[in-house]
């Protein structure tokens, strides 16, 4: 059985913006440069996947409001264990 992704993205100006707001927490956060090579390995990964069949749940961030990001999230989960999605809002 194939595993479960979920990728979640944003506009690599996002990401620079936020690490530049509440600083860096590693090497891999070192600006905006960084920001754009990961935005370009969460792309590939995301073609990759999906070309190969891989169950891909792919969310871009900043246009979806969080609580509706979770909730997504959440029932994706649900429907692979079996639990009603009903379920997840007590969880």
């Amino acid at each position: 059985m194939h595993g479960q992704y979920v990728i979640l993205t944003a506009d690599p100006a996002i990401t620079g913006r936020r690490i530049g707001q509440r600083g860096a927490r590693s090497r891999f956060e070192a600006g905006i440069a960084t920001s754009r090579t990961e935005a370009d390995f969460s792309r590939d990964a995301t073609v990759r996947l999906a070309d190969r069949g891989h169950p891909l749940l792919a969310l871009d961030t900043p246009n979806t409001p969080s609580t509706q990001v979770t909730a997504m999230i959440a029932g994706r989960i649900a429907h692979l264990v079996g639990v009603s999605q009903a379920d997840t809002a007590t969880a």
